[in-house]
């Protein structure tokens, strides 16, 4: 069920970027994986439907962090699992700890700011509708 003030659109409707994370030469080797370090490494067993779960992380260091491309989850993204449990979300908000993504996609919005819940259905994006006086 949709929230009251909240309407279904799909991503036809929204202009949005989606980034496939960093598979270059600086990609995270095991002996780069932390138990503790500057920033998370996510991976698809962090993103469930109830959102991010991190009873099992890794971490890498700022220095390897400076030295990839692409796949640091910025705040407003949403993360898409494509390995594992394929199509799983989670919305990164101020909640989550700075991570970087392995093995995910990031849909990023282009000009406006989503507003998102944790979890939802299917692949139906909700925005919050703007309401008029």
């Amino acid at each position: 069920m949709v929230p009251e003030g909240w309407k279904t659109d799909n991503f036809s409707g929204v202009e949005i970027a989606v980034i496939d994370g960093d598979r270059g030469k600086e990609y995270p080797k095991s002996d780069d994986l932390l138990e503790d370090g500057y920033c998370v490494f996510l991976s698809a067993k962090n993103v469930t439907k109830e959102g991010f779960k991190f009873n099992d992380v890794q971490f890498i260091s700022e220095e390897k962090h400076q030295k990839l491309r692409k796949g640091e989850v910025r705040r407003g993204n949403l993360v898409l699992t494509t390995r594992g449990t394929v199509g799983q979300f989670a919305y990164f908000d101020e909640s989550v700890p700075r991570c970087f993504s392995r093995q995910l996609a990031l849909i990023s919005p282009l000009k406006r700011r989503l507003s998102l819940p944790l979890s939802f259905p299917d692949s139906t994006l909700l925005s919050q509708q703007a309401h008029s006086s």
